[in-house]
């Protein structure tokens, strides 16, 4: 399991007057969804896989400002563990 941090960069885009922003709405394809003031959203415990991410600005009543932006990113299956033991290699004996 990984966490996902999703940063978000911004441009300006004329709307009407009057017209005020609320958050920004940050999604995985997991279902899972943040409403941000900032430009991060933290998602926990995503499985390996192959993802999609999507942000789109709200207005202070929750309809969609502009277009959504997305991006793919994969989380990668982790490494095995290995554990590493001493094992007999070689036996001398002498004899007197």
């Amino acid at each position: 399991m990984a966490q996902v941090v999703v940063t978000i960069t911004t441009k300006p885009q004329d709307f009407p007057d009057g017209v005020v922003a609320g958050v920004i709405r940050v999604s995985l394809n997991t279902g899972q969804t943040q409403d941000v003031t900032g430009l991060t959203a933290s998602f926990s415990d995503i499985p390996p896989g192959t993802y999609s991410a999507f942000a789109k600005l709200l207005d202070s009543a929750g309809n969609k400002l502009g277009d959504a932006v997305s991006a793919g990113f994969t989380v990668p299956v982790p490494a095995p563990v290995v554990n590493t033991l001493q094992v007999p290699d070689t036996v001398n004996v002498t004899v007197t």
